[in-house]
């Protein structure tokens, strides 16, 4: 798993040096960010797509998170999912809205930048920066309150990381994970939650219900389907698993897919946190079809290509019986 970070903005070379920083449009905004110009930054998206094209060839999985309200952003980003889908790598996409604070126009260019992702991505997330520090104290200062914010989007990047690389008892591995999110093709929401104490179950199961912060009650009608990760320490129960889990299909409607990863990380030792990826869509079965600038089809690794299937009985043998037998975990 590697991370890169894009920007018109030369000094993310030295805040972002660990995270293989990529500067776009150089000659054009001279380093110094895109001015909110949104058109000039997709065209430094083409213009300097060498470094991007280097990191997304070759992954299985593209996850972005972008910021929407200024130029690089809004413009960047239909760019990059394009480069991405050239390539037929999928994508899960975290889009983040300006504070209300910020103004009208800011607000204005976040929702024509959603606008312009239509058929682009494989999974789109919308989150707002209001909803990220819902939770945080009035007290908070203004760096606590932007930790909260970063605390959420870190999550939703560890619910990718740990459902496939932690240590798990019950563990989606990676081609699962990849047909999960076929499945959920399109627009999703997503919630997350954590606490600490003997009653954490109960207070991760109401924070993902009601909130404060993005909240899955208030989608459950439209919600088709479910990737739920939980993640602890060694002293996660079996019981508060079952709680989180049972938190999230108990408000959807009957016969939703829910599928479940429980994953160990000793860092998270008296915690309990909790990640759910709610999809408006679930296909019966994975997406596949012709590739193009907006296509999001999930491909099988090249290592099966020319291998035939083995259809048994009008069965596909080579689909895992959970799957061809539309087999779910009891809840």
């Amino acid at each position: 798993m590697s991370a890169t970070v894009v920007d018109s903005d030369g000094r993310v070379s030295a805040v972002a040096s660990a995270a293989n920083p990529v500067v776009i449009g150089g000659v054009h905004f001279r380093l110094l960010g895109s001015g909110g110009d949104s058109a000039a930054a997709a065209m430094a998206v083409e213009e300097d797509r060498l470094p991007l094209v280097k990191a997304i060839d070759g992954a299985a999985l593209l996850v972005v998170v972008a910021g929407l309200g200024g130029g690089t952003g809004s413009g960047a980003l239909p760019a990059v999912l394009r480069l991405a889908a050239s390539r037929s790598v999928p994508t899960l996409v975290f889009t983040v809205a300006p504070f209300r604070i910020e103004g009208v126009e800011r607000l204005k260019s976040a929702a024509a930048a959603v606008r312009a992702l239509e058929g682009l991505g494989t999974v789109r997330v919308r989150l707002s920066n209001d909803d990220l520090v819902a939770d945080a104290p009035e007290c908070a200062t203004l760096p606590e309150a932007m930790a909260r914010a970063d605390s959420v989007a870190v999550a939703a990047l560890s619910l990718i990381w740990s459902l496939c690389a932690r240590p798990a008892y019950l563990r989606l591995d990676p081609a699962t994970l990849l047909e999960t999110l076929s499945r959920g093709r399109g627009d999703a929401h997503f919630a997350f939650a954590r606490a600490e104490g003997a009653d954490r179950a109960a207070v991760v199961a109401h924070r993902l219900l009601e909130g404060p912060g993005p909240a899955l009650r208030v989608h459950a009608d439209d919600i088709r389907g479910a990737l739920v990760g939980v993640t602890g320490g060694t002293d996660l129960r079996l019981a508060e698993v079952g709680a989180a889990a049972g938190a999230v299909s108990g408000i959807l409607p009957t016969g939703t897919p829910v599928r479940l990863s429980v994953a160990l990380d000793a860092v998270r030792e008296g915690a309990l946190e909790v990640a759910v990826l709610a999809f408006r869509d679930w296909a019966e079965s994975s997406a596949t079809g012709d590739e193009g600038a907006g296509s999001t089809s999930i491909h099988a690794p090249d290592r099966f290509a020319g291998v035939a299937a083995t259809p048994i009985g009008g069965e596909n043998l080579d689909d895992p019986t959970w799957l061809r037998r539309n087999l779910r975990l009891a809840l």
